[in-house]
């Protein structure tokens, strides 16, 4: 046991360089997570493939959340926010605010053609986002959304996904932004079939 545990934790913290030399050999040995995995050095993102399915994640440590497959990652996330209880139509308009690299937006475009609006504030989790989300139903935002436009601190957590306006006890760093409202991006661009993600 602490033989798995210090393996783990020494896999998981190597710089990606080596990561991606490791993963793909102790995935085949040991972990057998049902994806494939690659690296790409110019943008710094990690590509995996379950299937016809691939998705750009920017941290390594959220691979685990993959280990039985994208499309089972993205049915638990359908299920964790009760998208499943919601009767989508195509080009229904769905607001992601804090899409993080988009998996919510991947799910309802796939299965539904919804329209999507994705909010990223952080820089990396963009890059993802861009990558998951390339198709004109998709319009990207790399702010944060708030009640009124102005300069804020962002408080960066990006291995567990909660960077956020609000400090909290575990950010690691935090940067200066620019907010934006909801009103005047859509600019009257929605009907009422409009679902709201946060």
């Amino acid at each position: 046991m602490i033989f798995k545990n210090l393996l783990r934790v020494t896999i998981w913290n190597l710089p990606n360089l080596f990561f991606s030399i490791i993963f793909p050999f102790l995935n085949k040995i040991y972990y057998q997570f049902k994806l494939k995995y690659k690296y790409n050095y110019a943008t710094k993102l990690h590509l995996i493939t379950s299937g016809s399915t691939q998705i750009y994640i920017s941290r390594k440590k959220r691979l685990s959340f993959y280990s039985h497959g994208i499309d089972n990652r993205l049915k638990n996330l359908s299920f964790e926010y009760y998208l499943d209880q919601i009767e989508f139509k195509e080009n229904d308009l769905v607001i992601d605010v804090g899409a993080n690299i988009g998996e919510v937006g991947k799910y309802l475009y796939e299965k539904f053609k919804c329209r999507i609006f994705a909010f990223e504030p952080e820089a990396s989790e963009f890059e993802a986002l861009k990558r998951n989300l390339d198709n004109h139903k998709c319009q990207l935002f790399n702010f944060p959304l708030w009640k009124s436009e102005k300069d804020m601190k962002l408080y960066k957590n990006n291995d567990s996904g909660d960077t956020s306006l609000f400090e909290n006890h575990d950010f690691k760093s935090s940067i200066n932004v620019k907010t934006r409202t909801l009103e005047n991006v859509l600019n009257k661009n929605y009907d009422k079939n409009l679902l709201i993600k946060l």
